[in-house]
């Protein structure tokens, strides 16, 4: 079972990028020879193989940590020279960029499996979480989505996975894969600082624990040589770049260009509680002929996680009714995340593994929020900013499920069937225009 899962996560997710050009579905990208977006900032290093000469803040996109497009530069660079042997043109080559965020996304999910079986998920939990992150709608629709967050997502889950594993059994080794996954993450995108808090507040206990029983000095000697060297990796990495900028041409450390459609005239409460006027699954959009965007930070949040900000009504006959199956399983399984994390809280099972991955969940989830309400966009609300909540949410789920009574548990397979197929039917239909 689990081998058909990872064949039809490969195979959705092929299908996907197939009808997917690298300017449809895409953040910040704009497209490959225009000049602008994260597109052109992979052909400068395409192009000239070194870091930026000239302020980021000239060209739109640029301001970005640059890992992603120095891989992509590089990666596009090699298929043109293997293009030449069979013909390829540059626009074909430029195509294949979208290679690399699917291996992006196939590793996140194999991670995501990895860290399921690290937290003892057996049987059919395992099998259905691992449904539950493999072919989650998010991570199918980001393998084609040529930005910088796909790659930033893989780093964050391989670091919970290690990080983990350290908490086991503090081998230094695994803490310090963490420092490096930790800063690289922040290399390709800087909102891979995430996952450095719900470290910090393990990593604090570890130390207060060894410090009430053994005593301040021990506990000193024991944590913070590691804690140590796992800073001096994860820091330089994390933040060279926008220092690197920040000296050379003065762009301020957290320096974010204005973008988004503004949200006006709604009141706090609407941005939590009131849905609007125009009922469908997928996300309103000025843009796409609706009559405002959506402002609802919740439902946002729901709606891009399964959709992101694309509209498949109309694509087939079908669209909808998948479209609308997939927004209830979907939020029927946030509601079991969620039930889970508190089940596990309450049982004290796994107790440092669960504060961890509860910490994770919920700091991510309220750094969406205040960036919602700090900057009142549109695009402010998407969930791929905390894309990497996939993997602890399913995992907790997994942890809990298998602990409960048949009931829930052939009642929480049951949703993951419904979630995983509508998913499958949804992203398979969106290439139904490229049949015809």
């Amino acid at each position: 079972m689990l081998a058909a899962i990872i064949i039809a996560a490969f195979l959705i997710r092929i299908y996907y990028i197939s009808y997917t050009p690298t300017w449809v579905r895409q953040h910040d990208v704009i497209g490959f020879g225009t000049g602008l977006g994260q597109a052109a900032f992979i052909e400068y290093f395409y192009e000239k193989l070194r870091l930026l000469d000239f302020d980021p803040r000239k060209i739109w996109g640029f301001f970005q940590p640059p890992l992603h497009h120095m891989l992509a530069g590089l990666w596009l660079r090699l298929m043109v020279m293997a293009g030449r042997a069979v013909g390829w043109s540059l626009d074909t080559c430029r195509e294949k960029v979208q290679v690399l965020t699917l291996i992006y996304s196939m590793v996140t999910s194999v991670y995501g499996m990895r860290c399921l079986k690290r937290q003892g998920v057996t049987g059919g939990a395992f099998v259905a979480a691992s449904a539950l992150i493999a072919l989650h709608p998010c991570l199918i629709q980001m393998s084609g989505s040529i930005n910088n967050d796909m790659l930033c997502i893989m780093l964050q889950v391989m670091g919970m996975y290690y990080f983990l594993g350290w908490i086991s059994a503090q081998h230094l080794r695994e803490l310090l894969i963490c420092g490096l996954c930790l800063g690289l993450s922040m290399m390709a995108k800087l909102s891979g600082i995430m996952l450095a808090f719900p470290m910090g507040v393990i990593m604090l206990v570890f130390l207060i624990r060894k410090a009430r029983s053994k005593g301040l000095t021990d506990a000193l000697a024991s944590y913070m040589p590691g804690y140590l060297l796992f800073a001096l990796i994860s820091i330089p990495l994390g933040i060279w770049s926008p220092v690197r900028n920040y000296l050379k041409f003065s762009v301020p450390l957290m320096y974010t260009p204005k973008v988004g459609e503004p949200i006006e005239g709604v009141t706090l409460f609407q941005r939590f509680f009131y849905a609007g006027n125009r009922i469908k699954p997928f996300i309103c959009m000025a843009a796409n002929g609706d009559p405002y965007d959506e402002f609802n930070i919740p439902l946002a949040m729901l709606k891009t996680s399964l959709f992101g900000e694309a509209d498949f009504s109309g694509v087939s006959r079908w669209s909808d009714t998948f479209g609308w199956i997939l927004l209830f399983s979907g939020a029927f399984c946030a509601l079991a995340a969620a039930a889970a994390m508190v089940y596990l809280a309450l049982k004290k099972i796994m107790p440092l593994q669960t504060v961890f991955m509860t910490v994770y969940v919920l700091f991510s989830v309220a750094f969406l929020i205040r960036l919602s309400l700090v900057i009142p966009n549109f695009s402010s609300q998407d969930f791929r900013y905390i894309a990497h909540i996939i993997v602890p949410a399913a995992v907790m789920s997994g942890m809990a499920v298998q602990r409960c009574k048949a009931v829930i548990k052939t009642a929480f397979y049951a949703l993951a069937a419904v979630f995983c197929s509508s998913s499958l039917l949804t992203y398979f239909l969106a290439g139904r225009v490229h049949w015809e």
